[in-house]
């Protein structure tokens, strides 16, 4: 229960932080990595090899945001690394396919309506918090 409340406030104050600045903050991802961490030592609910299979899934990303010269923000790659601290690879990995997933109907939809063009940047946190809050109600 601790770490869906953890997570979800985690997630609510980047999702506030990036629609406003488009940047996530280093102190939020710096102070809950800490927590996921304590966490897992005295709650543990995942293996130490699930833990870094989730951290790692966020590696990939802030390679994948390196390589693409910062098409995908390092922020969010970064981001899922500390939400695999505390929900593990499968979860983290499922959580990553649905904001994606959520992110790109969107943008398809203000693509459509011409509210957004081609090179304009979606915020992405809000819909890693979308996805993480069906997945924890489903």
């Amino acid at each position: 229960m601790i770490r869906m409340i953890l997570v979800g406030l985690f997630l609510a104050l980047n999702t506030i932080c990036d629609v406003r600045t488009k940047k996530i903050p280093i102190v939020l991802l710096v102070c809950f990595g800490m927590a996921g961490i304590i966490i897992n030592i005295f709650l543990p609910e995942y293996t130490v090899k699930e833990i870094a299979f989730g951290a790692v899934i966020g590696v990939a990303l802030w390679g994948i945001s390196y390589v693409t010269a910062g098409q995908i923000g390092n922020g969010d790659g970064l981001l899922f690394v500390v939400t695999g601290l505390f929900i593990g690879g499968i979860n983290n990995f499922a959580l990553l396919f649905w904001s994606t997933a959520f992110c790109a109907i969107t943008a398809g939809v203000l693509l459509f309506a011409k509210k957004v063009g081609r090179k304009d940047r979606i915020p992405f946190v809000p819909f890693v918090l979308l996805a993480y809050v069906g997945q924890v109600v489903l």
